[in-house]
């Protein structure tokens, strides 16, 4: 179950530190990956649907095939606010593409 208690900004700020390049802007927490290979992209996207569905929590995903670039913007849309979960779903999307094949990098 989604933890939805919302976090104040000095809390998402202190969270942010052990996020590897995540920014918090207009209630929303947000990271662009890119990879070298489109083949990596399809399968990172692949592993983020898979975790939306597992964590019942649907972010926005924003797609940049030519640069192979996948932007995702991270927020509770019920609360307008940034919550437990969406730091849970960050924490779980910097896992994933830790572990997605070694050509990548995050921008």
């Amino acid at each position: 179950m989604e933890n939805k208690t919302v976090l104040t900004k000095e809390q998402i700020q202190e969270e942010l530190k052990a996020l590897n390049n995540w920014l918090y802007k207009n209630n929303s927490l947000k990271k662009e990956f890119q990879f070298f290979k489109f083949s990596e992209l399809i399968n990172f996207l692949k592993n983020i649907i898979k975790t939306m569905d597992e964590q019942n929590h649907h972010s926005d995903l924003h797609l940049d095939t030519k640069n192979k670039i996948i932007k995702i913007i991270v927020t509770t849309h019920s609360e307008n606010a940034v919550t437990k979960a969406d730091i849970d779903f960050a924490r779980k999307l910097e896992y994933l593409f830790k572990y997605t094949e070694s050509s990548k990098k995050a921008l």
